[in-house]
């Protein structure tokens, strides 16, 4: 299975979208004070280390080889607009018949994506051409080896000392009209999707190279039912039980006494926070996952069962389990450490099965994708036939992997990259970029270690930089000092300011003698004079143009509603987010209110 079978669509949050949850509300919105109007971009653009999330992403991508990457992101105005990159230029199509592309106007986010995704094709372009005159220049001198441009394999050998080298992978931008990410992958998606395909989320940094996550979907359709482990309930015969605590049901019916029906038709991928200790308690709203080891000689691979939220936990005072469960699976796992990362690896098989069920159940796709999903993996074990099942991947721990779905991430992550940079190459981040200017040498200006001061940034005498990130074109006045922020781009912070913990916005204006401490600045805000500010989110409320009226319909309703040869249950057991499955008596522990993986039995 080569990762050219694989298309991946990576699913931006769109700042115009009120059905998704804005998660790095204010920076995404930038005011212009001279129409006094309100802009949106999208989460992917920000910066993380003075580059864009979405570049991070995209270099993922570039590793995986896929045979085509598109960025999928709401427009209301250009619906069904594709956008395509090639060569140093852009061209756009549409998916309408007899449609000018002429006559789309971008919307300001996606123009602001477009010129942020082409310096990255352009980049890519001219290093593959420079990488092709190399090889052609030492083969005419030694006659080592040949070269051959190859669009599936880059840099290794190949027999006859032939070594190949693939084109820039092929990007596209897609936009669509639909707010729920499951209409986006039915109505927008589906038609354009072949095979095999994988979908990404916009804001994920991570070391782990992605061919182990294609390796390892590829190992799981290995696997077979009949093949599942019946763990007995002896745990000295080992296995891999890591923090989490086994579910062991008095029940001791088997997987193999049932009938088997089709492999795994998908994989989810699962890491554990790697926050700080103070920062998991600031964000821990993590859902509780349900899950079984595959197979005791792989640690790593697992099957999803079940997730409830931390609201519904918390409401309900219990965990509710529903007997079909524990009657398939003898021993199941819970915890509340692991975290959804947005990435699966999917068959398309998955899109025929979610297309049958919207024939019945007309809500069910207008959701976020990790509640179909999660109602996929209720799927396969709550009829009385076990149905086709969900992998799960836990990301072993010492691969490094950060998501910027918060403030308190997206701060966190700028951090730990400050660190890696400075550990890699400690001279990296000590000497200032040469188109920074420092005003007045004579009194010298400090810029501490695990700072990065982005291009053609003024710093004035005396101001004081530690442990931040500053972006482009920024202004620093006089005896400023900044503490652990973020300074995105076009900023202006004039003389005597403190800003300790803050977060400031695109084009953001900062007056003298203003002091700020863990606040979040809307880009283009400008804050007044000597003003004074702590633990705030400063926006421009006034001119708010989304409509937050909208009818919320996040689908609450589960397929575990389906009738074709459901199980036998009370009628308590109805399956909602608001009211899971079970009942009261079948399980209560207080320690479930504790923060990290729980334990119960039975």
């Amino acid at each position: 299975m080569g990762a050219k079978d694989y298309q991946a669509f990576i699913m931006l949050n769109s700042s115009n979208n009120v059905k998704q949850p804005q998660n790095l509300q204010p920076l995404t919105s930038i005011v212009n004070n001279e129409t006094q109007t309100k802009h949106r971009i999208s989460d992917s653009i920000l910066p993380v280390c003075n580059r864009p999330m979405i570049h991070y992403v995209l270099d993922w991508c570039e590793q995986a080889f896929f045979s085509e990457v598109n960025l999928v992101i709401y427009d209301e105005h250009s619906p069904n607009h594709v956008i395509e990159f090639s060569e140093l230029t852009t061209k756009s199509s549409s998916i309408k018949d007899g449609e000018s592309t002429q006559d789309i106007a971008d919307s300001y986010e996606v123009a602001k994506l477009k010129q942020i995704v082409q310096p990255f094709i352009d980049f890519r372009w001219k290093m593959y051409k420079a990488t092709l005159k190399d090889h052609a220049m030492k083969t005419d001198d030694s006659n080592a080896y040949n070269v051959s441009v190859d669009k599936d394999i880059v840099g290794n050998l190949v027999p006859n000392n032939q070594v190949t080298i693939k084109e820039p992978i092929r990007i596209n931008i897609i936009t669509t009209k639909y707010k729920n990410e499951g209409e986006v992958l039915m109505k927008s998606l589906a038609n354009r999707i072949k095979n095999k395909f994988v979908l990404l989320p916009s804001d994920f940094i991570t070391d782990l190279p992605p061919q182990i996550l294609n390796h390892q979907f590829f190992q799981f359709s290995k696997f077979n039912k009949s093949e599942q482990i019946n763990y007995s309930s002896d745990d000295s015969n080992g296995g891999y039980y890591d923090e989490e605590e086994e579910v062991k049901s008095d029940k001791h019916s088997t997987v193999e006494d049932l009938p088997i029906s089709d492999d795994i038709i998908m994989m989810s991928c699962f890491y554990k926070s790697q926050l700080s200790q103070v920062e998991k308690k600031k964000s821990n709203t993590n859902d509780y996952i349900l899950y079984q080891q595959l197979d005791r000689t792989t640690p790593y691979a697992n099957i999803l069962l079940d997730a409830y939220t931390q609201e519904n936990i918390e409401k309900q005072k219990y965990l509710k389990i529903r007997e079909s469960l524990l009657w398939k699976f003898s021993k199941v796992k819970g915890s509340k450490l692991l975290i959804n990362s947005g990435i699966y690896y999917c068959n398309h098989r998955v899109l025929e099965i979610i297309e049958n069920i919207t024939k019945n159940q007309v809500d069910f796709i207008h959701r976020p994708l990790k509640k179909i999903f999660r109602d996929l993996s209720r799927r396969s074990w709550v009829h009385s036939d076990l149905k086709e099942r969900i992998a799960m991947f836990i990301l072993p721990e010492v691969v490094k992997f950060s998501q910027m779905n918060s403030m308190v991430s997206y701060l966190e992550t700028n951090r730990q990259m400050l660190n890696m940079i400075q550990e890699t190459d400690p001279k990296m981040l000590d000497n200032l970029d040469p188109t920074v200017n420092v005003i007045n040498d004579s009194q010298q200006t400090g810029i501490s270690q695990q700072s990065q001061i982005g291009e053609k940034t003024i710093l004035m005498a005396q101001s004081n930089v530690k442990k931040s990130l500053i972006g482009f074109n920024c202004k620093i006045g006089k005896k400023v000092k900044i503490t652990g922020s973020i300074i995105l781009d076009n900023v202006e912070i004039e003389d005597n300011c403190i800003i300790e913990n803050c977060i400031i916005g695109y084009n953001s204006i900062i007056k003298k003698k203003s002091k700020m401490v863990n606040c979040q600045v809307e880009g283009g805000f400008v804050i007044p004079e000597s003003s004074m500010f702590k633990g705030e989110m400063l926006k421009r409320d006034d001119l708010d143009d989304m409509d937050d009226s909208y009818d919320n319909q996040d689908g609450e309703k589960s397929i575990l509603e389906d009738d074709e040869n459901v199980i036998e249950e009370d009628d308590s057991d109805s399956e909602t987010d608001s009211d899971e499955t079970g009942d009261e008596n079948d399980y209560y522990d207080e320690d479930l209110e504790d923060a990290g993986d729980f334990q119960f039995g039975f």
